[in-house]
């Protein structure tokens, strides 16, 4: 292992594009409050009776299900808000390159032909199985689509987020960190225990004033978000589940499995780990990953892994941004202090 050091990434992330910006005058404040862990709340996540479950984004409009609609929701943006719906049907549905060309067709694209089709694709890993992932717009540039499709149980699962190009655009990460949040009912990510949550006692020492606090949920014990210029954007959270969720190998290829990566031995895991320790004396290890996708997610996190009680802590972003916040990310981690 190696101390934990100020590392530059330097490959661009997916769905983002990064631009120049000026250097940052960080700004920190004290957070001595203590803070105590989300109970777990059925409304936290929504959850239907058809065997998946997903966690919405804490700006998302719930508009429920109706008709062929297992549930929809509205996206707010400035440039005008978005509709994301998820539907089901049996089988294939067709196959994947029918309800394409019946997004394109919606889009008054042509359809294209089944050649034309795998340089279009993207893939999202979740729990549920591989995700399938397309990005459309109309000719005028106007209009557009992030549709995903999901085989899973012998059932196909149709998650179509439509709207306006720019709010397509600005939601496209957290359009993909949905996805990623797709889990079979009854898996046990996401479901810490409530008792020991509601005891547990979580403080973070180091907040810099450039951070948007986000809202915590039954997963997330701390959230924010990082805007840069232009659609540049971190998203970072902290989790916490009691015991050891699986252990270090099973949650890093977990996340690795998330940006598309093949599983690392146990043995190569602990090579990479980058050892810190936070204000209340444990050692975090951090890990980095970059997806082989063109063009690649860049992923870093921090573990705790315990008999009690694990912590995570995921950032999820822009590479030039990441580069700009290197240091108050490494800040925020070592300001930590968990029970």
């Amino acid at each position: 292992m190696r101390p934990f050091q100020i590392i530059t990434p330097i490959i661009p992330i997916i769905f983002l594009f990064c631009g120049c910006s000026e250097p940052e005058v960080r700004v920190y404040k004290e957070r001595s409050n203590s803070v105590q862990l989300p109970e777990v709340s059925p409304e936290s996540d929504r959850s239907i009776p058809l065997d998946l479950k997903w966690t919405k984004p804490e700006d998302w409009i719930d508009l429920g299900g109706s008709g062929m609609r297992l549930a929809s929701f509205e996206v707010p943006s400035t440039h005008g808000n978005a509709e994301l719906t998820v539907i089901r049907f049996p089988g294939e549905a067709g196959g994947q390159l029918a309800n394409i060309n019946r997004w394109r067709g919606q889009l008054g694209l042509a359809p294209v032909a089944q050649g034309q089709l795998a340089e279009q694709l993207n893939h999202v890993e979740s729990e549920a199985g591989k995700i399938t992932t397309i990005t459309l717009q109309s000719d005028d540039g106007i209009q557009g689509i992030l549709g995903a499709s999901l085989l899973y149980q012998d059932m196909t699962w149709f998650f179509k987020m439509t709207g306006p190009r720019q709010t397509l655009h600005e939601n496209a990460l957290t359009f993909s960190s949905f996805l990623r949040s797709l889990s079979p009912q009854g898996s046990q990510e996401g479901q810490p225990d409530s008792e020991s949550a509601e005891k547990a006692q979580f403080r973070e020492t180091v907040v810099p004033d450039s951070w948007t606090t986000g809202q915590g949920s039954s997963m997330r014990v701390a959230s924010y978000k990082i805007s840069g210029q232009g659609d540049q954007m971190i998203d970072i959270a902290v989790f916490s589940f009691p015991g050891e969720t699986g252990g270090l190998a099973a949650n890093i290829n977990r996340w690795r499995g998330q940006i598309g990566l093949d599983a690392l031995d146990a043995e190569q895991i602990q090579t990479d780990a980058v050892e810190t320790k936070i204000s209340s004396g444990q050692t975090f290890l951090i890990h980095e990953y970059i997806s082989e996708t063109a063009p690649p997610i860049k992923l870093v996190g921090a573990t705790f892994i315990d008999s009690e009680r694990s912590w995570f802590v995921k950032c999820l972003g822009s590479e030039e941004l990441l580069n700009e916040q290197r240091e108050n990310i490494e800040a925020y981690i070592v300001g930590l202090i968990v029970p």
